[in-house]
């Protein structure tokens, strides 16, 4: 008689790591599908708007499937280009973005700008432990400029914390705000809807 040796059970990490595995790669198909979706919004969006101009311009209704076109490939193009207008303290390119999207009458999907906006505000006021550096203050003004202009705030728990903290601090050490800090701080509480005792 052969005996066949017996089959190996997989173990709990070989089967985890198979799971992993297979997540990834389901993820990576699905990120590239995303992409090619996105990406043919923004192609026809792209080649097809100076037509929908014209027949804006004379009356007759833009249809829909160009409007849905429209909206996925400008909050696209709005949500990368985040990183570029904090960086260089420029939000003119963003203003044309939500320009053109009220030429259209759309509403555009901002969450992930929010998101953005929210870390990157995180960040910049956490550098405020002692004082209100000027570069810190024109960073967090653009950030709260370019809330107002998007009309949504990042989750404010966090912020209106850090900056409790941040004054207190600095106002236990008697330090001295210029009139340019005063105005930042002002305008700061206001957008925190935040009220110092």
């Amino acid at each position: 008689m052969i005996r066949r040796p017996p089959r190996s059970t997989p173990s709990n990490s070989s089967a985890a790591s198979d799971v992993y595995k297979r997540q990834v790669l389901a993820r990576t198909i699905l990120d590239k599908s995303i992409e090619s979706y996105l990406n043919f919004h923004r192609v026809y969006y792209e080649e097809n708007k100076h037509l929908m101009m014209y027949l804006q311009r004379i009356n007759v209704p833009v249809p829909d499937d160009f409007l849905l076109s429209a909206k996925k490939a400008l909050s696209y193009k709005l949500k990368n280009e985040v990183p570029r207008a904090i960086e260089e303290r420029d939000l003119d390119f963003m203003k044309r973005i939500l320009d053109e999207a009220k030429k259209w009458q759309i509403e555009l999907d901002v969450e992930e700008v929010e998101e953005l906006v929210g870390k990157s505000f995180l960040e910049k006021l956490e550098k405020c432990t002692y004082s209100f550096p000027s570069d810190v203050v024109k960073d967090i003004s653009l950030l709260m400029e370019l809330c107002n202009m998007l009309n949504r705030k990042p989750n404010l728990w966090k912020l209106q914390n850090i900056f409790y903290d941040i004054y207190k601090g600095i106002k236990s050490r008697e330090t001295a705000f210029d009139s340019e800090q005063e105005l930042f701080i002002g305008q700061l509480k206001d957008f925190l809807n935040f009220n110092l005792i």
